[in-house]
């Protein structure tokens, strides 16, 4: 069960690396907030920098739309494991990184290596307390997303439309 967690998150963060898509340029505004506190685009941009510098990816940029996605999913697993008093080092959530792997390549940069052990935490969270209880738990906390990056689905935890304000969503 354990390993079906895991398997999750990885593949979770193994989707969001390899999106891939043209950059917008970023304001200092708010790009997300999880249960109040913000999230602003310069943060994005931050994570954004950092993880394409560590996958290599400098002529195809990550999505800012599946980034921020991924940035609430990390946000939402830290407030369900200090809601359930769950803690686990970094040398925990290095364990189930496999050497040579996307997220192994994610911690040669601080910030994305942050990224890639809240994926790590939100499988094990998953596994210790089961899946239907994190995402219930994760369901009822509060999400707001700026419309540039598209709409949070609280049923799907994660994020819907196409981001773009110029384009209608489907």
């Amino acid at each position: 069960m354990k390993l079906r967690g895991i398997k999750l998150a990885a593949v979770a963060l193994t989707a969001a690396c390899v999106l891939v898509s043209a950059g917008c340029t970023t304001r200092s505004q708010m790009a997300f907030t999880v249960n109040g506190a913000v999230t602003t685009t310069d943060e994005v941009q931050v994570m954004i920098d950092g993880c394409t510098a560590a996958l290599g990816m400098a002529t195809s940029p990550i999505s800012a739309s599946g980034l921020v996605g991924t940035m609430i999913g990390v946000d939402l697993a830290r407030q369900v494991a200090a809601d359930q008093k769950v803690t686990y080092t970094d040398d925990e959530l290095r364990q189930p990184i496999q050497s040579g792997s996307v997220a192994s390549l994610m911690l040669t940069d601080p910030n994305c290596a942050q990224l890639a052990f809240g994926m790590v935490l939100a499988g094990l969270l998953a596994d210790q307390l089961g899946a239907s209880i994190f995402q219930a738990d994760a369901q009822a906390i509060p999400v707001i997303v700026n419309p540039r990056f598209g709409t949070w689905d609280t049923a799907t935890l994660s994020i819907s439309g196409s981001g773009s304000l110029s384009q209608a969503d489907s």
